[in-house]
């Protein structure tokens, strides 16, 4: 019997705390762990939250301070990339608190993406598929994978972006997109198992396949991208700034990117056929009594900012 690979999740959080919970129930569910969360200059309690979750082993958590000028992603990356949990996983993934991860192939599992693009490569590129509002203007503590299941159906040139499944021991550096640094000839895949070019892997600032649209598919699996939830949870983004860039002036609701990223055309629920396991997981990460209690003061927090920054905007 073939035994299931390790994956590492790897995220850098800052005030991601409202739908944490949901996050690591499902991705706890598709078979990632470890899942290892680096937070910096949280306000909204959820690096409490985690320090919780990693009392209780469902998590590891690093909370850091950046140096001035310093990228905070990048910052973490660097932790996680020197933690022996994520260097001895079989394959790792950095992932954003709004991506989820979405398997199409066999169980819906991360291993049955990596036996369906082929588990002798040493990278898997995920491309975005970006899920829309659905015609929400406001978040009210829902939950997002139930809710928000409007999207695009098929890869779009103007959306182009991908995160990489990879193997950390072929790899000198972690990367938001995909790693960098190469340990000799390494292989990379689509989802469909076609090969990809690697020469961005060397390439420091490279952050796409630059594969051609024909390699782009989501055949067997994509990267759920929930950039934006609801309309007024998109504008507190425009006062929290980048993990990864400098704050820029982009979190317009109704603007270029809120269009572009708002994608509604056509229902895909694929995802859901994990949900009752993940609704079961929440419920059970819940029951510890000072974790709901951190849980419901995180979403508490975000209400108050979604209504502290409609309020800026009014003025």
């Amino acid at each position: 019997m073939t035994e299931t690979p390790t994956t590492a999740l790897v995220s850098c959080m800052r005030n991601e705390g409202a739908n944490l919970i949901e996050w690591i129930a499902y991705n706890q569910v598709i078979g990632f762990g470890p899942i290892v969360v680096l937070t910096n200059d949280c306000t909204d309690g959820s690096d409490e939250l985690l320090a919780r979750l990693d009392t209780l082993g469902e998590v590891i958590h690093v909370n850091h301070t950046p140096a001035k000028g310093e990228k905070p992603q990048f910052a973490g990356l660097r932790i996680a990339e020197g933690l022996d949990a994520v260097r001895s996983s079989d394959w790792v993934l950095v992932q954003d608190a709004d991506e989820y991860l979405t398997v199409t192939a066999g169980a819906g599992m991360v291993a049955d993406l990596i036996t369906a693009a082929g588990a002798d490569a040493d990278a898997i590129a995920l491309f975005w598929r970006f899920f829309g509002t659905a015609g929400h203007d406001t978040w009210q503590g829902e939950h997002i994978l139930p809710t928000r299941t409007r999207t695009h159906g098929a890869p779009a040139r103007r959306l182009i972006g991908h995160k990489t499944l990879f193997r950390p021991d072929r790899f000198e550096h972690f990367h938001p997109h995909m790693p960098k640094g190469p340990r000799g000839d390494v292989s990379a895949r689509n989802t469909a198992g076609v090969d990809l070019p690697t020469r961005g892997f060397a390439i420091p600032d490279r952050v796409r396949y630059q594969c051609g649209m024909e390699r782009c598919t989501f055949e067997n699996g994509w990267l759920a991208h929930h950039a934006l939830k609801a309309a007024d949870v998109y504008r507190t983004k425009k006062y929290r700034g980048f993990g990864g860039q400098p704050l820029e002036n982009r979190f317009e609701v109704g603007g270029e990117v809120y269009r572009a990223f708002d994608r509604n055309e056509v229902e895909n629920t694929d995802i859901l056929r994990m949900w009752p396991e993940t609704r079961a997981r929440i419920d059970a990460l819940l029951q510890d009594a000072e974790t709901r209690r951190l849980h419901e003061h995180c979403q508490s927090w975000f209400q108050m900012e979604i209504a502290r920054v409609a309020m800026l905007e009014r003025v």
